[in-house]
């Protein structure tokens, strides 16, 4: 996983509390006319086939169709995250690692779409304050009793905490005030609102946010044992250790049944330096809850310049808004997709050729920018026409293209690529 991945997860999260840490048609013909199948049968075979098109899927198994229930039709909106360029360097594919848990062995006919509950018709944007559904999570209590959760995983209790959201001084909200009505305009509706709420004592300052994340921050750095570090440009042979460490010292913070140790990452910078994440998911009874799981709920464990723990973030996203099960295609069809220009990329003026494709990945993409959480095949493909800079000459350019895993006639703006970056 990209350092810009792994931001993506903590973009909602305050500034000043992160930098601390650093961090699937064939479709068969309904047999209607053989000869000698009586009138009425035919009559009824028609009306199935009138209310089928939009909503089967092909069996895998067998060929036969299986009538799913209505679905609306989904959009693919832009990402305005501001992530820029995704690519990643290295001498060989083999060196950048991903922790996703699809394969192609997987026989996977559908997989949820969720509404993002940060975005509506009338807030487009993921902003968390003033957010309505972030507001909700303050007055209902659930910020509360998030942090109430992890304080008692650290064994503690809320008496031992001091609780304040982020809320603007009185000061503060002045100096805004007189900044909006220097231009002639009135301080946005819910822009002073809070948008997190955080436990604070000598130890730990812990923040429950609106985007359904809580970060434990350690105020003092905690030392790992001898030989294990958790550090930006740490060895995989040193984060493999550290992260099974982690694995059996914070269970109690990881809370699951049976978590995968998920390690991402190996991309170079330009002085040959390979970054990689640490983190956890539930493996869950099925491909399509581990698939979710690593989407929409991981524990990160991050650390500082030399390399000690410092910070937790428990990563999560409210998917209590279902749009439906979808009909995916499959990786040759998504490839065949690909190649014929139904992508997006930040990459734009290079079409990926077939002979360049590294690699396929089922994911979700979850930027808080996005009005619908769905699934993608990422593709990474090797760029021969991007130049490599500095001590790595010699190294491979690849690029991150995303076809929908959606079936195009369940997407209303399904895309064509036209050059440009989309």
């Amino acid at each position: 996983m990209k350092k810009d991945d792994f931001l993506d997860r903590l973009g909602d999260i305050d500034e000043s509390f992160i930098e601390e840490a650093d961090r699937e048609e064939e479709k068969e013909g309904i047999n209607v006319a053989q000869i000698g199948v009586l009138a009425a049968c035919v009559l009824m075979a028609f009306g199935i086939i009138a209310f089928m098109p939009k909503n089967t899927t092909p069996s895998e198994a067998d060929g036969t169709s299986v009538v799913l229930e209505e679905l609306p039709k989904l959009t693919i909106g832009e990402d305005m995250s501001g992530m820029g360029f995704e690519g990643y360097m290295a001498y060989d594919i083999s060196e950048i690692i991903s922790s996703e848990p699809w394969n192609e062995g997987m026989k996977i006919k559908t997989l949820p779409v969720f509404d993002n509950v940060l975005l509506d018709d009338e807030n487009k944007f993921p902003d968390p304050q003033g957010n309505p559904h972030v507001q909700k999570l303050f007055s209902d209590g659930t910020l509360y009793n998030d942090l109430c959760k992890v304080i008692e995983k650290l064994g503690l209790t809320p008496s031992d905490f001091t609780f304040r959201d982020n809320s603007p001084t009185e000061k503060q909200k002045e100096e805004i005030r007189e900044k909006y009505a220097s231009v002639g305009e009135e301080v946005p509706a819910g822009f002073l609102a809070p948008s997190c709420l955080i436990a604070e004592n000598a130890d730990y300052e812990i923040r429950a946010e609106g985007t359904h994340e809580v970060g434990i921050k350690f105020k003092n750095p905690v030392k790992l044992p001898e030989g294990l570090e958790l550090g930006y440009f740490t060895p995989l042979e040193s984060i493999e250790k550290t992260a099974e460490y982690l694995k059996t010292e914070y269970t109690h913070i990881i809370d699951m049944e049976n978590p995968v140790t998920a390690i991402d990452g190996g991309d170079m910078d330009i002085y040959k330096r390979r970054h990689y994440t640490v983190s956890f998911y539930e493996k869950g009874a099925t491909a399509e809850e581990a698939i979710l799981n690593s989407a929409f709920k991981r524990v990160y464990f991050t650390g500082n310049e030399e390399g000690d723990l410092t910070f937790i973030l428990l990563d999560s996203r409210d998917l209590s808004s279902k749009l439906g099960d979808y009909p995916i295609v499959s990786s040759d069809e998504a490839e065949n997709l690909l190649l014929e220009g139904h992508f997006v990329t930040s990459l734009g003026g290079i079409m990926p050729k077939e002979e360049n494709i590294a690699s396929c990945e089922l994911i979700y993409k979850r930027s808080t920018w996005l009005e619908t959480l769905m699934p993608y095949y990422k593709f990474l493909v090797y760029v021969p026409e991007m130049p490599n800079l500095g001590d790595v000459a010699d190294a491979k350019q690849y690029a991150a293209f995303y076809v929908p895993a959606v079936r195009s006639e369940y997407i209303e703006n399904y895309p064509q690529w036209d050059g440009s970056i989309n």
